[in-house]
């Protein structure tokens, strides 16, 4: 019987698999962009890819940005790049322009699978039985609201869904025994690695993710698990030394590149004080876009502005403030008010998925069915995730929640900067998997009739606050005199 199930989860998982990548290639195939028509980072990756074949063969050490900020010319890590790169000079050896769709489409394919078993391994999704429709749900709202960074080659799917996998191996690493134990642990720092290496944020989840091995490794054990403290220490040095050993594994190429060119064994990006700039850059940036279309008005990029936090920036730049984390501080000590009624708007804002193109061509496009659909879905997660907690989390584990946790760090650190959509992907990820689990129940008691009414009711408060605030938010483009026709007064 066991046997059996095995076979049918297998033929589910083939078949989803193909769904998943059919999909893909067809999307990209009818509307992924070329490198002809690359913009903004999709075009600088692919020129840093193109870079290290400069010598007329593959050489790390020729890789170079044309934008030279942030540290340098190689100042993005080496996975994505690479990737591009070997893509762009296949399709320059065989005059093709579609072996980045392809490629990218069988990886996002595996990657999602690994993302269904994730959601449902850490008690986000409660049915445990393989549903290729239910899977096929929160893949759908991602192509739906999320299809530029499917269409563009962007690094923000890649990452978060490399960023799960590496907690989906977290996961199995602590659930499992012996030497699987041992393997375990050392791939989380292997996909943690590229996680990282591509978008430098999800550092945030490393950190997260290694005091949760040392807390479940030492400190969360079974009660029939009676350890020495003897073990204790074996286990603690054992995830981290091996978590580490696959961190550092994963990062040799980088730490080749730092070495030959800084002396340096670092397996770190040279990304210096992108972080604090995206924090200062989110004072006074409510929201952040990128507009490519040409009608005379706007400004590339789209700047949502706050007045309150530009006079904040401006009045630390004219006393010479640097740019820098401590400065971020001192700004939040100064202005405690004001901070907490910038970080209100961004609390409320990333709500709202409303440019799925990524690249924005039409500012007057109706946005109206986005804005509906994405808080109807977010606000039934906010239900769901009480229920949860009402019905008792105690169901989930407290590994699986400081994993999540763990994977949540660098979006909860996003939203403190200049917000864009693409930066949330890994929590609406969350999202998705959880309102894909939702189950209609079949009791119509007057409680739950009453019950329904009052979630009704709460729905509405939070849907009409949602959409007051953005409208506000909306109002703060630069080059835009008046209507703003971004949601429900477009064309």
């Amino acid at each position: 019987m066991l046997q059996d199930n095995r076979k049918t989860v297998l033929v589910k998982t083939a078949i989803t698999f193909v769904i998943l990548f059919t999909t893909l290639l067809i999307i990209q195939f009818s509307f992924g962009k070329t490198r002809e028509n690359y913009l903004g980072d999709p075009w600088e990756y692919a020129a840093i890819g193109d870079s290290l074949f400069a010598s007329g063969h593959f050489n790390l050490l020729d890789i170079e940005s044309p934008i030279t900020v942030w540290g340098g010319g190689d100042y993005r890590g080496y996975v994505f790049p690479v990737l591009l790169g070997v893509c762009g000079h296949i399709d320059q050896i065989f005059g093709l322009n579609c072996t980045w769709w392809i490629v990218s489409s069988f990886i996002y394919a595996g990657l999602f699978l690994v993302y269904f078993k994730f959601i449902k391994d850490a008690g986000i999704r409660k049915t445990s039985d393989f549903s290729v429709i239910r899977n096929l749900i929160p893949f759908g709202f991602v192509l739906v609201f999320f299809y530029g960074l499917i269409t563009n080659a962007l690094t923000d799917m890649l990452a978060a869904l490399l960023a799960i996998a590496a907690a989906e191996v977290l996961l199995l690493a602590i659930r499992s025994t012996g030497r699987k134990k041992y393997l375990y642990f050392f791939l989380t720092g292997m996909v943690s690695y590229l996680a990282y290496n591509i978008r430098t944020i999800y550092m945030l989840e490393v950190f997260g993710m290694v005091i949760t091995a040392v807390i479940s490794e030492v400190i969360l054990l079974k009660k029939e698990d009676v350890v020495s403290l003897v073990e204790k220490v074996k286990r603690l040095c054992s995830a981290f030394v091996l978590m580490f050993a696959g961190f550092y594994f994963a990062a040799l190429p980088q730490v080749y590149l730092n070495y030959s060119r800084y002396n340096s064994l670092s397996p770190k990006v040279r990304v210096n004080g992108l972080f604090a700039q995206q924090l200062w850059w989110g004072i006074g940036i409510t929201k952040y876009g990128t507009y490519v279309g040409n009608d005379g008005i706007h400004d590339v990029p789209m700047k949502f502005i706050d007045a309150t936090g530009m006079a904040i920036q401006k009045a630390f730049e004219s006393e010479g403030y640097e740019i820098s984390l401590k400065t971020y501080i001192l700004a939040f000590l100064k202005y405690p008010v004001d901070f907490i009624s910038i970080l209100w708007k961004h609390l409320w804002n990333a709500l709202f998925v409303m440019f799925p193109e990524t690249f924005i061509e039409d500012l007057t496009k109706d946005r109206s069915l986005y804005v509906i659909l994405g808080l109807c879905i977010v606000i039934l997660f906010i239900f769901l995730l009480y229920d949860d907690i009402k019905n008792g989390i105690k169901e989930i584990s407290l590994s699986s929640i400081l994993i999540v946790g763990s994977l949540l760090l660098p979006s909860i650190a996003i939203l403190f900067g200049a917000l864009e959509e693409r930066f949330l992907i890994v929590l609406y990820l969350l999202i998705y998997g959880r309102v894909s689990d939702y189950q209609k129940n079949g009791k119509k008691s007057r409680q739950d009739i009453f019950s329904l009414l009052i979630k009704i009711a709460i729905g509405l408060v939070i849907a009409f606050t949602a959409i007051s605030v953005e409208g506000g938010i909306m109002a703060g483009l630069k080059g835009i005199d008046g209507i703003v026709p971004l949601t429900f007064n477009g064309k």
